[in-house]
């Protein structure tokens, strides 16, 4: 699976700016490269990744410990099926109607937060799109999820 900073590429600086903020950080970025590099930095520091599991409700931790149950992916459509569907808008309409303040589901609720991402990998049944948690992600949360009860 991808590194936090692969994922983090995929998206726009709009997109960083609003990762940052909800993760109560300073979204100063020059550019893209240095926004992936100082999200990236911060997202992984244990304090950081407490502090972001403690602010979520119940239904979102239990949302990542089934990912984590699964090796920190699972089928996009089963995701979808148990959390709810991340909306596709684009950069100008998120901005304007601020949808990241008030996510429609627990899938919203962690993409926005950069806690999942969705990619596809090759399976036995051949290229399938899953959520995710990257790699660096997931090995800096486990005991933090563990203590956690939904």
């Amino acid at each position: 699976m991808p590194k936090l900073s692969q994922s983090l590429g995929k998206y726009d600086m709009g997109f960083l700016r609003i990762i940052a903020q909800l993760w109560g950080l300073e979204p100063t970025f020059k550019d893209k490269k240095n926004a992936i590099q100082h999200l990236t930095a911060e997202m992984v520091k244990p304090l950081n990744i407490q502090n972001m599991l403690e602010s979520l409700p119940p239904e979102a931790t239990a949302a990542l410990q089934d990912l984590s149950i699964h090796q920190g992916r699972i089928l996009r459509s089963s995701f979808a099926r148990s959390y709810g569907e991340i909306r596709k808008v684009g950069a100008g309409k998120r901005d304007r109607e601020a949808n990241f303040l008030s996510p429609l589901n627990t899938s919203e609720l962690l993409w926005f937060r950069g806690l999942i991402h969705e990619g596809f990998f090759e399976t036995e049944q051949g290229i399938q799109e899953f959520i995710y948690i990257p790699t660096d992600l997931l090995a800096s949360m486990p005991l933090i999820i563990s203590k956690r009860t939904p």
